[in-house]
């Protein structure tokens, strides 16, 4: 689907994986922290992040507010539907 412009990590640690993360132009993130803070801290001015809804899930779904992770730049989108969403 990528093609080559995806690259599969193997061998490194977590710290190198997020050096290498920082350096991306675009981002497919989850909802952890790890690939969050990997996206708000690249080096791209221009990087493009996408970023799942619900951020909460499980016993947390609708009780806990994720207004605060999301970025107003980034493009989120419900797992469940596909729609976008407002990210602020």
């Amino acid at each position: 689907m990528f093609g080559d412009r995806v690259e599969y990590s193997e061998g490194r640690d977590y710290l190198d994986d997020f050096r290498l993360m920082k350096r991306c132009h675009s981002f497919i993130i989850a909802n952890s922290s790890y690939s969050a803070f990997a996206a708000v801290l690249g080096d791209a001015p221009d990087k493009q992040v996408v970023a799942p809804f619900p951020w909460f899930g499980g016993q947390y779904d609708g009780k806990l507010d994720p207004k605060d992770i999301y970025s107003p730049t980034w493009t989120v989108v419900d797992w469940q539907t596909g729609e976008l969403k407002q990210a602020a």
